[in-house]
């Protein structure tokens, strides 16, 4: 509940740029539709330049487009023209996401920083009597770039992503009803994984930063006070202390990892034995009929569009 009301508050700042976060996602859209039209040309290679199946229906109503059925080397240059577009274009969006993601970031950054600064202003004598400068200015300088992660990572990916499962799922739907459930049966496989180690990573990364920001705060109380510290000579006890701190913050330091190598390795267990299943049930559907070696090469590289979550 805590996260769903900081996450609530974050968004009230990233709210004010709505007409930049629509432009990324737009952009963003395009360039996951460039990718998802990349394949199409090996799928018409391999069905009516290597082989002599007809073009697909929605092609064939194209004006010209009935001719390449027969003259498979204007095909083949047309296809390879076409991915090199599409390449091209898809580097392109790619390029601007990441400059669009990291204006809107340091806007975010900027604003919340300044906002920050100023409440602290008002802060009475009390507040700050009962918390460490130290750990103050790691809030200033720091946790503030957390609204450009959840911009950068959550926020417009996961919209993203979820328009492009849907999509693809429709998609694969549309070839083959069995192994769009194999296929779309890693996300809830996935979801329940994140359910599990959602609480993990929360509680180790919220460690992490609280032990760095006393950390920070260690370090510039003692390097404030140094004279006094020399004048009664506590530098041993000082020294023990700092290494007290750092060897906590260590452990802080190396506990998010670790969950991350228990939480990776499993999504992509989960993600690997889903492409076993669909090898298997795409061959045997291709052995009956049911499927051509394009379309499961294709459907093979639209099911990666699912696994984003």
């Amino acid at each position: 509940m805590r996260n769903v009301q900081l996450l609530a508050r974050l968004w009230r700042h990233v709210f004010h740029c709505t007409s930049q976060l629509l432009l990324l996602m737009v952009i963003g859209l395009a360039s996951l539709g460039l990718g998802a039209v990349k394949p199409l040309p090996i799928k018409l290679v391999i069905h009516n330049v290597l082989g002599t199946m007809p073009l697909p229906f929605g092609l064939e109503r194209w004006p010209g487009a009935a001719r390449f059925a027969y003259d498979q080397p204007q095909l083949l240059l047309v296809l390879v023209v076409f991915t090199a577009v599409v390449t091209v274009g898809s580097a392109a969006f790619s390029a601007a996401v990441v400059r669009l993601t990291v204006s809107l970031g340091h806007k975010l950054v900027y604003n919340l920083s300044l906002k920050l600064y100023h409440k602290m202003l008002r802060m009475s004598p009390t507040f700050y009597a009962q918390h460490k400068l130290g750990d103050l200015l790691q809030r200033i300088t720091g946790d503030v770039f957390v609204v450009y992660f959840v911009v950068a990572y959550i926020v417009v990916p996961g919209i993203i992503s979820l328009m492009c499962m849907t999509a693809m799922g429709y998609v694969m739907v549309q070839l083959d009803l069995l192994l769009a459930l194999i296929a779309m049966s890693v996300v809830p496989l996935l979801v329940l994984a994140l359910a599990l180690f959602y609480k993990p990573m929360d509680q180790t990364t919220a460690e992490h930063f609280a032990r760095q920001g006393a950390l920070s705060a260690f370090v510039q109380q003692s390097l404030t006070g140094i004279r006094t510290i020399q004048s009664f000579g506590r530098e041993r006890l000082m020294q023990q202390q700092i290494e007290q701190q750092v060897a906590e913050f260590g452990q802080a330091f190396q506990q998010a990892p670790v969950v991350g190598t228990t939480y990776n390795p499993l999504t992509a267990l989960i993600t690997g034995l889903a492409s076993a299943a669909l090898l298997g049930a795409g061959a045997y559907r291709g052995r009956q009929g049911h499927l051509t070696a394009g379309d499961l090469f294709l459907f093979g590289l639209r099911s990666r569009a699912l696994r984003p979550l």
